[in-house]
């Protein structure tokens, strides 16, 4: 009866770890980069508002509002683009003091999670001064870092070409510039945005780390450990983001 009850109380050990996974030596599937991207980040609605305060910067707080602003947007040529807008206030140029700047970037259709850049135009407004700067990117700037799996990483090469100008220096000064990254997927964190708290992605680009929540920057270190930008607030349409 003893050994009767002895093998019976294995057997069901060995079902229940069965069952929940225990003892099972099979490798964890790696965390993936796509649970930090959200589409609606880049779809027509209302705005994106961000309160954020970065260290490098002074002032150090910033406010960020950005959307969609068109699907069908012309750039460089090429027709059926999103224009995504970005507006920064306060931001600062030495030594004019402070600003606004306002950013739109022209993006194709997004599929997958990629973002191909074509290119964008900036303007800077800050009291009676006023500069202008537009990028194209060759070939286009693609960032496919949504798709990456942990320990992954990508590459990426691009040359810009930087048209500047400015109401004091209205004739345009062209320049181009070789832009090189590489970005690794390090994990998922839990960060802080004021007094609730996300699930973010953590990549590191080898000078600094960031981490992403639905496509947003939300967070930034200087690749030691100091945090040099966090956000304070994220909200749209009045509701937490």
């Amino acid at each position: 009866m003893k050994a009767t009850s002895k093998l019976f109380f294995l057997t069901s050990i060995a079902c229940i770890l069965v069952a929940c996974g225990g003892g099972s030596d099979e490798p964890q599937e790696p965390a993936s980069a796509e649970s930090c991207f959200d589409i609606a980040t880049y779809s027509l609605g209302a705005p994106i508002k961000q309160q954020y305060d970065d260290a490098r910067s002074n002032p150090s707080g910033k406010n960020l509002v950005i959307g969609i602003e068109s699907t069908n947007a012309t750039f460089n040529g090429i027709s059926g683009l999103l224009s995504f807008w970005e507006k920064i206030t306060p931001t600062t140029i030495s030594p004019m003091g402070f600003g606004s700047s306002f950013k739109t970037s022209y993006l194709s259709p997004i599929t997958d999670r990629e973002l191909s850049i074509q290119g964008s135009s900036l303007s800077f407004y800050g009291g009676p001064y006023q500069s202008f700067e537009n990028v194209v990117y060759s070939p286009v700037l693609t960032d496919k870092k949504f798709n990456l799996k942990q320990g992954e990483s990508l590459r990426s090469s691009v040359t810009a070409e930087v048209t500047t100008s400015s109401l004091l220096e209205p004739t345009p000064v062209i320049h181009n510039i070789k832009i090189e990254k590489e970005v690794v997927f390090e994990g998922r964190d839990v960060v802080t945005i004021g007094s609730r708290s996300v699930t973010a992605c953590r990549f590191n680009y080898g000078t600094h780390r960031e981490w992403f929540y639905r496509g947003i920057l939300i967070k930034m270190d200087n690749g030691n450990g100091k945090t040099i930008l966090r956000t304070e607030d994220l909200t749209r349409d009045g509701q937490p983001y």
